[in-house]
């Protein structure tokens, strides 16, 4: 299986996920021209692509997904939920649709989609597990608190991949409004780099975490070197030694195998 991140951040996220041959994007909050750009610079055929996975209806996610899907055909795989506020806006007359309700695996030919819910501020946000049967990750971004089904389905990947979004000090000094920041910090906002550093801990010890890849690192709050340092401490003081890696908002990132 393989894992390869095009776009992380708060002005767009796209990942890209391939298994046997069959591919999907999990989110497209890039415009649909930026997407294929970016896929094309990965040496991805934008017309391989057998769907669109959706976790939620914030912008940095959906954005491009609509002209995506029309332009290539692409079916949307959407929570029944999400898709009723969503329809006859952002993800209006597009080709397919594929429902599923949470609780409920998404069985793709070659892969097996498990949403996990979570705490966030959008209508409906998911974080989500694929398998192949024998290897899986694991993409958790976009939640406020690490919940018990969160540290238990994080504990099953072998590569997981969590937002670090914020550094407490910078956050606190930064540019946002207090409400902003109250938002951010909430147990519906996004993990800080504090929280983060013990939820790979906790899936580092509990499961079988080879690789890690921190993710939505804000360009505002935080920087990439102050996660990477953060997190990378956790780990040590834990006598954790794996692979730690940092996904970025302008550069695509080499592709993962799952294994």
């Amino acid at each position: 299986m393989i894992l390869q991140i095009l776009a992380s951040g708060s002005r767009g996220n796209v990942t890209y996920v391939e298994e046997d041959g069959q591919a999907i994007l999990v989110d497209v909050g890039l415009s649909c021209r930026e997407t294929v750009r970016r896929l094309k610079m990965a040496g991805r055929d934008p017309q391989a692509l057998k769907g669109i996975f959706i976790t939620h209806d914030h912008r940095d996610h959906i954005a491009g997904a609509r002209v995506m899907s029309r332009t290539f055909g692409l079916p949307i795989i959407i929570s029944d939920t999400l898709y009723s506020t969503v329809k006859n806006t952002v993800l209006k007359d597009v080709p397919e649709i594929l429902l599923y309700s949470l609780g409920n695996d998404i069985p793709l030919k070659s892969m097996n989609i498990h949403p996990v819910p979570v705490n966030h501020d959008a209508t409906e946000t998911v974080n989500v597990v694929i398998s192949n049967g024998k290897y899986t990750l694991g993409i958790f971004t976009d939640l406020g608190t690490v919940s018990l089904p969160v540290k238990t389905y994080a504990a099953t990947t072998n590569l997981l991949v969590v937002e670090a979004n914020h550094d407490l000090v910078m956050l606190k000094n930064g540019p946002y409004p207090l409400q902003v920041q109250q938002r951010i910090r909430s147990n519906y906002g996004h993990l800080s780099n504090d929280q983060c550093g013990k939820m790979v801990v906790d899936s580092c010890e509990r499961g079988h975490v080879k690789e890690i890849i921190l993710a939505h690192v804000s360009e505002n709050n935080n920087t990439y070197h102050l996660a990477y340092t953060a997190v990378s401490h956790y780990l040590t003081e834990a006598n954790i030694d794996i692979p730690l890696y940092v996904a970025t908002q302008n550069q695509i990132m080499p592709e993962f195998y799952v294994k």
